[in-house]
């Protein structure tokens, strides 16, 4: 009996030990993953609105149509959609896994477009194939692109019922006076990509449900977007800071800087450096694993407390570009 008494305490004392490292595990791994989603969406924003490249369809009513439009039947597995205010702006997003081909996933979303148009898609197809010396495709309102291992389908959602072309012209110019892209229509986006794994694909989307102020994001002013930096995080010497955003309910921020001269090889450098003097343990990644075009450095606390994810690019004008997100 006495023995029992005296191995009790041993067995208590390793069953948490081991459950608390197999927790902190894969509660890190679920966090670089929620991590590193959230910054592809801050990313792909900021590329896409600082190059102009959201253009397309449009509408103002059912504002819960959004979150039914961007699910994706064929996926293995699709998180819950998640809430992000940029630059002052409300953004919902869902990341997702599915066994189609990145073409069947852009197939799907740009159905889904082209029945949430007003009957823009057929009506622009009966202009004549030359009109004031633009072809047709010049008036398409769905955008698509393809490249590499990856693609994209960028739209505005304006319903289903069709609409004049003067209807259209009296919504562009209420955008005009606001900048906010829900008096034409809602934002619907879907990236996917290839994996690792060759049996299966990773999708992100992203929508606007409501208001969303386009010259909040544009941050033409030539200062700071409105925010503060992310605590013992600097950043690029020359640049300014584009966006600020966050996770609601969530430890997760981001800032976006632009501008500086250093290329995306000299921020690594810079970025690797000053954070360990900053605290940080940088997390190396092999240049095998580095995505094309551009390079990421990760880091964490020493209490593995903090995660950090690091995206940085040159943009067409040769300018360097750093997206910063960490997660408490």
């Amino acid at each position: 009996m006495n023995e029992d008494k005296a191995s009790e305490p041993t067995r208590k004392v390793q069953r948490p030990g081991v459950l608390r490292l197999i927790r902190s595990r894969f509660g890190i791994a679920i966090k670089m993953a929620r991590l590193t989603t959230f910054v592809v969406v801050v990313v792909l924003l900021g590329f896409a609105f600082r190059a102009h490249q959201v253009h397309g369809q449009l509408d103002e009513r059912m504002l819960q149509m959004g979150e039914v439009m961007m699910r994706y039947d064929g996926a293995i597995r699709q998180d819950d959609t998640r809430v992000m205010m940029i630059n002052g702006e409300r953004l919902q997003f869902s990341s997702g896994v599915t066994e189609h081909s990145v073409g069947e996933v852009l197939d799907n979303f740009e159905t889904v477009c082209e029945a949430h148009d007003a009957g823009l898609v057929e009506r622009f197809a009966r202009l004549p194939e030359r009109l004031n010396g633009h072809t047709q495709s010049h008036f398409r309102p769905i955008m698509r692109g393809e490249g590499g291992s990856g693609g994209y389908v960028v739209c505005l959602d304006m319903g289903q019922d069709e609409m004049t072309f003067n209807e259209l012209r009296e919504r562009f110019d209420r955008f005009e006076d606001s900048s906010d892209v829900h008096d034409v229509g809602d934002i619907r986006y879907v990236y996917a990509q290839e994996t690792d794994d060759p049996a299966v694909r990773h999708f992100v989307t992203f929508w606007t449900d409501g208001h969303f102020r386009f010259r909040s994001m544009m941050n033409t002013d030539g200062g700071d977007a409105p925010g503060t930096d992310l605590t013992d995080v600097p950043r690029p010497p020359g640049s300014r800071r584009m966006i600020t955003a966050s996770e609601v309910g969530q430890t997760e921020a981001a800032e976006m800087y632009a501008g500086s001269s250093m290329t995306e090889w000299e921020l690594e450098h810079f970025y690797t450096t000053s954070l360990a003097e900053h605290g940080w343990e940088i997390t190396p990644i092999a240049d095998d694993r580095q995505p094309q075009g551009s390079r990421v450095v990760t880091a964490h606390r020493p209490d593995e407390s903090e995660l950090l994810f690091v995206s940085l690019d040159t943009d067409g004008h040769g300018q360097g570009t750093a997206t910063v997100a960490v997660s408490r």
